[in-house]
């Protein structure tokens, strides 16, 4: 690619600069926020799973982690209708309006910033940001699909030449977790790999368990293919229809068909599930934390599970048993590591009964045959049928019907529903189910006005249900609230249930309150009555108390936050199963890639001083490695000495593809997504290090990526199709262009495409020209040669004599003019030559003259 102008390179300067200057202007803000000056960024935005056109401001209170969004931005991305009255801002939605007062914002310069758990609260829908693909996702059933049709980024529809696609068959994802623990009294190691790309026109996906010193386990290996208004799936997955019937560990065919296009149904999907069902009563959850702290999945404020962050931040639980249907309050207490107790957030899982609302006149049936049970890793004696067949069907908007048929190990059981969102009612679902002549039934309600809201649940099960052994179970649940003002919500919660030996019946009062703007206080009981406080207290922008309370344990914790990198922690624990303990931790956290974090502590309790010590460190982008040693004084009898447990952990994720691999994404083939990955080359042959991270990848002309360490990106979550693939020049150095910076590339479901954006070095010379004389030679022309004589470029110096020329690739070069020529040859290596004095002779070049031939 030739550049020729004698003023291109300084005016392409000044642009340059202008245009960095315009994006600092732009990202960067004099507001402080509790004291602290907020991150600000640009954020992609994708309504029920589809990526619109418009991106909206983001900001990141580094005081405490939450991230806010431009209200006006994203009020008007969801295509909704606003106006400001009585200092609030009042949204108009399809299922009533929603209010957000101005004092549950923060002023950004003439902007008014809300964070994502208010607008989600506010606006009854699922509001996330997803780290891995660095964007926002809003995702409610009742959202406009014109408004996500008319500004979603698509695929291109002009009839392009694909220059990059997966292949047929490709291993597109490779994640494998390693662990290894030891105490003074065994050690055991476990490792667990996922693996998945295309094959046949469909997406395959396999999860190997193995606890090395046993054999390897193979679960969830599946194929699926996407069209139209179908998918079919084969393969091993968990399977669980309605709260009242059985799940089954299937293996074989199912099939999902509708009269609307399958992809309404691929919104919110969950991990592992065929279509989405936020009323599974298995389900998993996927969703990032703190790496290598402890995160605690809740039910109803109930510890259920617990996991520990992988070193990318990531975490999932699977196959989690839900007690009842939509409304149910799931949450994942997010910790960081030994700073147990105290979650530094909390993500709030719970469904909205709005989810399952189908479009009027839409049809959905849902089939399976094959075995229940695992036929790689059981007896094939030990298994039986497995058959299924589920209906569901809209009359009008308000009413929905379902059917479900399924038949497992020979015992045959069916149920039948009904739900809808009926104006004041609010939203409302039924189900009964029968079992060899018993009946179980469930119903869920909820609702929310201006200042109240309302939610219920009941459901019975009899004596022996389903072939089990368990007693009849029943369960009510309501709880009524009011919401005071922004800062103070109070409510009562009732529970009667009656399981076994287990009864429970309680109503008590629930609060949250924010007295202060950095204050924050909730208490409310869990689903035994038990109570679970929560207190915090920004004192400064350095320094912040939390308080948490349970029947399980109390915890008191003092953070001091020296910088970015460093703090300091206090904290004491009071466990009901552990006695008291308590600890001081420095930590030391790493700047990213190839750099080095740690933390050491001491530990005291039971009259015993213990401590911890940790590092972790990512080698490459997606290889991570942390190791950790501990001596717990809660985790030994007073008798007993303190025991030294040791554990390394090791993850790599990666995208695989034919330009290599870069970090990986979360890989789920169900969510018919693929990606895009690869990596900005150095110019061949070059040695000169060149920083090649930082740089702006666009898919159809909006950014979506920028470049890591040695220039590789990865781009997840893109819908099946041909796009457009961009690597932005702003970033490069001034003498490095792309030989092609646009792709065309096709996506697959479940395959990753890799791209390589190859770069050459084009420079250039600017000086003055005189001739044989040491006169300037004014709007004189000239031109330039390469070694072996050919035409280069031909120009002319202007009013001053001076000349510019770049476009040229590293070599020698040979200036001529009016049959004078320069001696010695140019020689171009790796930087411009610029403020030169170019002087020419009659006299031909003499071969002793350097870089003469």
């Amino acid at each position: 690619m030739m550049r020729l102008s004698r003023y291109r390179l300084m005016i392409a300067l000044l642009l340059i600069l202008n245009m960095r200057a315009q994006a600092a202007l732009m990202l960067n803000t004099n507001t402080q926020w509790n004291g602290a000056t907020p991150e600000l960024f640009v954020l992609p935005v994708f309504m029920n799973g589809v990526e619109i056109k418009q991106q909206i401001l983001g900001a990141l209170d580094t005081t405490n982690n939450t991230i806010y969004v431009d209200l006006i931005d994203f009020v008007t991305a969801l295509g909704f209708e606003y106006d400001r009255n009585n200092a609030q801002f009042v949204i108009d939605t399809v299922i009533g309006t929603a209010q957000i007062p101005d004092s549950l914002t923060l002023p950004l310069d003439d902007r008014l910033m809300v964070s994502l758990q208010t607008a989600g609260e506010k606006l009854a829908m699922q509001i996330s940001f997803d780290q891995s693909s660095f964007a926002l996702y809003a995702n409610a059933a009742w959202l406009s699909d014109a408004n996500a049709s008319a500004n979603a980024i698509q695929p291109s529809g002009n009839a392009r030449t694909i220059e990059a696609s997966p292949g047929k068959a490709s291993l597109s994802y490779l994640r494998n977790e390693y662990f290894y623990r030891s105490d003074d009294n065994s050690e055991n190691t476990f490792s667990q790999t996922d693996v998945g790309g295309a094959l046949l026109g469909g997406a395959w996906q396999l999860r190997v368990r193995d606890y090395v010193e046993n054999d390897a386990f193979f679960e969830d290996y599946v194929w699926v293919q996407t069209r139209r208004n179908h998918r079919v799936l084969l393969g091993n997955q968990v399977v669980a229809l309605n709260p009242l019937l059985p799940g089954t560990d299937f293996t074989g065919a199912q099939t999902a068909w509708s009269n609307r296009n399958i992809d309404f149904f691929l919104r919110n999907i969950q991990t592992d599930q065929l279509i989405s069902d936020s009323r599974s009563p298995i389900r998993s959850f996927k969703g990032a934390g703190v790496a290598g702290g402890i995160v605690q999945l809740r039910i109803e404020g109930v510890p259920v599970a617990e996991t520990i962050a992988l070193l990318d931040n990531s975490f999932v639980f699977r196959d989690v048993e839900v007690p009842s249907g939509v409304f149910v309050n799931i949450e994942a207490w997010v910790f960081e590591p030994n700073a147990e107790g105290i979650p530094v957030k909390v993500i709030d899982f719970s469904g909205f009964n709005s989810n399952e609302n189908l479009p009027d006149g839409t049809w959905l049936v849902q089939a399976g045959a094959g075995l229940n049970g695992n036929v790689i890793e059981q007896d094939s004696d030990d298994l039986n049928s497995a058959v299924y067949l589920r209906n569901q069907y809209t009359f009008n908007p308000s009413v929905t019907l379902e059917n479900i048929i399924q038949s497992i190990d020979g015992d045959t059981s069916v149920s039948a529903g009904i739900r809808g969102y009926w104006g004041p009612l609010g939203f409302w679902e039924a189900d009964v189910a029968g079992f060899d002549g018993d009946s179980a039934w469930r119903l869920e309600t909820r609702n929310r006005g201006r200042q109240w809201f309302f939610r219920g649940a009941a459901q019975y099960r009899p004596d022996a249900w389903l072939n089990s052994t368990n007693p009849a179970y029943s369960d009510r649940f309501a709880e009524f609230g009011w919401e005071v003002d922004s800062e103070l919500e109070l409510s009562l919660v009732a529970r009667q249930f009656k399981f076994d030996n287990q009864d429970v019946d309680f109503i008590l009062p629930a609060v949250r309150w924010r007295p202060r703007h950095n204050m924050y206080i909730r208490s409310r009981p869990d689903a035994n009555g038990d109570y679970v406080h929560q207190a915090q207290w920004r004192i400064s922008q350095k320094q912040n108390i939390a308080l948490s309370a349970s029947a399980f344990e109390d915890n008191l914790l003092w953070r001091y936050q020296f910088n970015q990198q460093n703090r300091f922690t206090l904290q004491h624990i009071d466990r009901d199963s552990g006695g008291q303990r308590t600890a001081a931790l420095f930590q030391h956290a790493g700047k990213g890639l190839r750099s080095l974090g740690w933390s050491v502590g001491l530990l005291h309790g039971r009259q015993r001083t213990g401590y911890l010590a940790h590092v972790d460190y990512e080698f490459i982008p997606g290889l991570k490695m942390r190791a950790q040693v501990l001596r717990d004084p809660l985790g030994v009898n007073h008798s007993a000495p303190l025991d030294t447990v040791v554990g390394i952990n090791l993850v790599a994720n990666f995208n695989i593809g034919r330009s290599g691999y870069s970090r990986g994404s979360f890989y789920q083939p169900l969510d018919n997504k693929g990606s895009v990955s690869g990596m900005v080359l150095l110019p061949a042959d070059e040695s000169k290090a060149f920083d090649l991270s930082g740089l702006k990848i666009l898919i159809n002309g909006q950014i979506r990526a920028r470049t890591e360490a040695l220039g590789r990106f990865t781009i997840p979550y893109l819908d099946p199709g041909i796009y457009e693939v961009k690597l932005d020049w702003d970033g490069l150095p001034l003498s490095v262009s792309p030989v092609k910076d646009t792709y065309w590339v096709e996506v697959a479901a479940g395959a990753n495409t890799a791209v390589k954006f190859k770069t050459q070095l084009l420079l250039g010379i600017s000086g003055r020209l005189q001739d044989i004389d040491g006169n300037l030679l004014k709007h004189g022309s000239f031109a330039i040669h390469d070694r072996q004589g050919a035409l280069v470029i031909e120009s002319q110096t202007n009013g001053f004599g001076q000349l510019r020329v770049d476009g040229l690739a590293p070599g020698e070069y040979q200036l001529q003019s009016n049959g004078q020529k320069m001696c010695p040859l140019i020689q171009l290596s790796d930087t411009y030559l610029i403020n030169q004095i170019f002087y020419l002779s009659e006299q031909p070049c003499e071969k002793g003259d350097k870089h003469v031939p």
